[in-house]
């Protein structure tokens, strides 16, 4: 939505299903009652343009992701099944120098929940970010 200067977004997604493992698919201990994983994403942001042509904006953003992950899930295992959250939160102002060239810096903190230290996503455990990120986008 626009009124003015002020924009607004927000989305809300589910997603839900099984992996071929979980259907039954080449595994000796999928069956059709195996729980169903769950995704959820909620993410809102406004940002107010301003100036000549609004060539200039600041704005905020929040966007946060639970979902399950398995950790060792194989033909003969189930693995493990756990919750897995990532939160982000965004301040930013941008200039638009032309139509089509965007220079923009936004304070980011992001921060993953629930990964586990072993495994695949283990990249993730304890995992954060909190900083300045400045960028440069040319759109045709």
């Amino acid at each position: 939505m626009k009124f003015g200067g002020l924009e607004v977004f927000g989305t809300w997604e589910y997603a839900f299903g099984k992996n071929s493992l979980e259907n039954g698919e080449g595994s000796a201990w999928g069956s059709k009652d195996f729980t169903n994983r769950q995704t959820h994403q909620t993410a809102g942001e406004a940002l107010y343009r301003f100036g000549k042509n609004e060539k200039f904006y600041v704005g905020a953003r929040y966007i946060k992701v639970t979902s399950n992950l398995t950790e060792g899930q194989g033909v003969a295992s189930p693995g493990t099944l756990y919750d897995v959250t990532i939160d982000r939160t965004s301040i930013a102002g941008g200039w638009f120098v032309t139509r089509n060239i965007l220079l923009k810096a936004e304070y980011v903190t992001q921060k993953y929940d629930g990964y586990l230290p072993t495994g695949a996503n283990n990249r993730f455990y304890q995992g954060k970010f909190d900083g300045i990120v400045i960028q440069g986008a040319i759109s045709f």
